[in-house]
């Protein structure tokens, strides 16, 4: 396949996430810029890139970042609001660990695991207060804004893990 080729797939792919509405640009828009980069990362048999054709790769590279960035602020808003919906009080810092799995749809197993791994810490996401487990909302959101950043999969360049069904 052609540079021009390639480069045309790519602006296609993020043309397509572009127009999408925002309820589907989560559920699509991985699907399409992993195509899109499989692509445009295909090893190329020694073609010198001009000048334009590097600046239009990079380009296309920083606006797919750009709507990684836009996906994420997306999902950390709706998070927020569903917590606030489900009657979460904004001034409400920590909250037990029943009243955390109502509002979040997590469950104890999972909450028990993480501290169990040392993901969640005690004294930063959660506390044991007369033997019973509280949660801080605020470190708990922090902690899954920051989940992509730390996320062994993605810091080694590769695609998050699908959840099993």
């Amino acid at each position: 396949m052609s540079v021009e080729s390639r480069l045309e797939v790519t602006q296609r792919a993020l043309r397509t996430i572009a127009d999408m509405p925002i309820s589907e640009l989560k559920k699509n828009a991985s699907s399409i810029a992993l195509q899109a980069l499989a692509i445009s990362d295909a090893p190329l048999p020694s073609v010198h890139l001009t000048e334009r054709e590097i600046r239009l790769m990079e380009e296309l590279i920083k606006r797919v970042e750009g709507l990684t960035r836009k996906i994420d602020a997306m999902e950390s808003a709706k998070a927020k609001l569903s917590l606030q919906a489900a009657g979460a009080n904004p001034h409400l810092n920590w909250v037990k660990l029943d009243k955390y799995v109502e509002l979040t749809g997590d469950s104890v197993d999972s909450v028990m695991s993480r501290r169990k791994a040392g993901k969640w810490l005690d004294g930063n996401q959660c506390k044991i207060v007369d033997g019973r487990l509280w949660i801080d909302l605020r470190a708990a959101q922090r902690w899954v804004e920051e989940w992509d950043a730390s996320s062994p999969m993605l810091s080694a360049g590769l695609p998050p893990a699908k959840a099993k069904k």
